[in-house]
């Protein structure tokens, strides 16, 4: 895959899968770390930080209303090393604040290497931002793909 197809390399996986984007949940989401593992981006070095995955959780207001994101993002960047040379592809579940999302927190976790992936799915499976999102239906999900810079 390029990095130019990257959304619809997923959304592929997801449709194999037999799961449509608007009813992904905090189990389903993880079907971007299987993507990083199985599908490897061809245009970007693995070794200098050319793909890696995020996963990041916390209350913020980027437009509109604050809600609550549940997150797993896959980071490109491309050779040149430029801001605008960075890509990211999410999986974003959103909640509604609460008093149980605030004890939350927020905070974030990299994976920079595909053999460090077991070490961040272990970490991911243990955090309570999971456990939350496998047991809280989110108000809306969104897949998006777009430059960090």
């Amino acid at each position: 895959m390029r990095v130019a197809e990257a959304r619809a390399s997923l959304l592929g996986l997801l449709e194999a899968r037999g799961l449509v984007v608007s009813q992904l949940d905090g189990e389903s989401a993880m079907s971007m770390l299987d993507f990083y593992a199985t599908v490897r981006a061809e245009d970007v070095d693995v070794d200098r930080d050319g793909d890696m995955v995020l996963f990041q959780w916390g209350t913020y207001r980027f437009a509109g209303m604050p809600s609550f994101h549940y997150d797993m993002t896959r980071q490109f960047m491309t050779p040149d090393g430029e801001d605008e040379s960075i890509w990211q592809l999410s999986i974003t579940l959103h909640f509604e604040p609460d008093e149980a999302t605030k004890k939350l927190g927020h905070g974030d976790r990299w994976c920079a290497r595909p053999d460090e992936l077991p070490s961040l799915r272990e970490f991911i499976e243990q955090a309570p931002p999971t456990a939350y999102a496998r047991t809280t239906k989110p108000t809306r999900v969104a897949v998006r793909f777009e430059p960090a810079g």
